[in-house]
């Protein structure tokens, strides 16, 4: 019997090896997470890309800010602006460069142009007209939880696929992308459209490290608390940066999920990767407790 468990034994250890996995040389890109809306300044935040098998730390995440780049912003119409740096704690990255005066305008394009040791990224984007927000309820789901029911029309008529994004800020210091943030609609003129939204991961688009909030893996975590007083933003999108969106909040939601397609996000930065998007958007505050909403103009 001893010599018997004393073969399992070799024929275990002789089953065994040490698994390595040897990455190939890595390119570091710059990544893009930037966007424009009318009557607001364009905004752009930049970080460096990472190996999949980084070891992160406090100096290395550090590291991946890029905060000394030339960032500039052409319009359709003439106006040029090179973007203002900004520190702000309370967002990941903390520097968002920004304009100052160049806001933006239902109908124009837009180019953005970095440059940083030696290259070049461009990327350009058009705001379609913004949705018009017929109404917006409450459906409750349970005693204190529910969804939001948004009623919208598409205001430019000239196609008949419609592409939108929606986000949300309860109590955030900016909006966050609702639990399924892209939609695309196909119907006859002056359709209303209805979009029941779930809250979603509060997070960057574009961070290292997806961080959301202690409760966001639970099917509580979707659902608005009826004394939530809730910003809801719907925007209009062209059709190339639905696809850009939906590629990148796709490979998001699946970052936990060991058996998704792993798939390279599509971009529409030439020379890095990410996001420049155009945003027609329309928002209003919406109080659960009352029913009441209003418009805002801006933040």
């Amino acid at each position: 019997m001893r010599k018997f468990f004393i073969c399992i034994l070799f024929l275990i250890g002789a089953c065994t090896s040490e698994v390595s996995l040897n990455q190939e040389e890595y390119h570091q890109k710059i990544v893009v997470d930037g966007w424009i809306e009318p009557d607001e300044f364009a905004s752009v935040y930049l970080t460096f890309s990472s190996p999949f098998l980084s070891q992160y730390d406090s100096a290395s995440v550090v590291k991946s800010f890029l905060n000394h780049a030339k960032v500039t912003v052409y319009s359709s119409t003439g106006e040029v602006e090179i973007l203002t740096l900004f520190k702000k704690r309370e967002f990941f990255p903390p520097f968002i460069y920004k304009t100052t005066e160049l806001v933006g305008k239902t109908g124009e394009s837009y180019q953005l142009k970095i440059e940083y040791g030696g290259k070049i990224l461009t990327a350009s984007t058009t705001i379609p007209q913004p949705p018009q927000i017929q109404s917006i309820s409450f459906l409750k789901r349970s005693e204190y939880k529910g969804t939001l029911l948004v009623n919208y029309i598409a205001k430019d008529q000239n196609s008949p696929d419609h592409f939108f994004q929606t986000a949300q800020k309860r109590n955030q210091f900016k909006l966050y992308p609702t639990y399924t943030p892209i939609q695309h609609s196909n119907f006859s003129e002056g359709k209303i459209i209805e979009n029941e939204l779930f809250r979603g991961r509060e997070n960057n688009i574009s961070d290292i490290r997806i961080r959301t909030t202690v409760d966001d893996d639970s099917i509580g975590a979707r659902f608005f608390w009826i004394k939530d007083t809730v910003l809801v933003s719907v925007s209009s999108i062209d059709h190339q940066s639905f696809e850009v969106l939906n590629s990148i909040f796709f490979t998001l939601s699946n970052y936990d999920n060991p058996f998704a397609v792993s798939n390279p996000a599509i971009t529409n930065i030439e020379g890095g990767i990410g996001r420049w998007t155009g945003l027609g958007t329309s928002k209003v505050i919406f109080n659960i407790t009352s029913g009441d909403s209003s418009y805002v103009s801006g933040e």
